[in-house]
């Protein structure tokens, strides 16, 4: 219960830092903070989780695994936004090519008048 109960304060991290970001940008938090108090949420709930892995059962073996999965899947959530984060910032600052456009990459250099994809003489 304490394991679950350490997710639910981590995920409310988050959610608390998305509903800030919606009605009270200016007072938000930045990413780095939330992402800390989220993981350490986390990681007493990862420890508890597994500290309760003493069952001898196997239905007592798949209860245990929902928080220790939640937990586990909460560390992960600052990894998964970094990478997010950095694949916004990489498709604002790269140039657009509208469709039907070819990029200066994959123009062809072949002699004046020959076809495009034609093999060289």
């Amino acid at each position: 219960m304490v394991s679950m109960s350490c997710a639910t304060f981590a995920w409310g991290c988050w959610w608390t830092d998305l509903v800030m970001q919606r009605f009270v940008p200016d007072l938000l938090p930045s990413i780095a903070l939330v992402a800390t108090i989220a993981s350490l949420f986390a990681g007493v709930g990862l420890i508890c989780g597994f500290l309760c892995l003493r069952g001898k059962n196997r239905l007592w073996l798949a209860i245990a695994v929902i928080p220790i999965l939640a937990n586990a899947s909460l560390l992960a959530t600052p990894f998964l936004l970094g990478s997010t984060h950095g694949l916004a910032e990489y498709r604002e600052q790269a140039p657009e090519t509208g469709a039907g456009e070819v990029p200066d990459s994959a123009e062809d250099n072949s002699a004046p008048g020959s076809a495009v994809g034609a093999p060289p003489r």
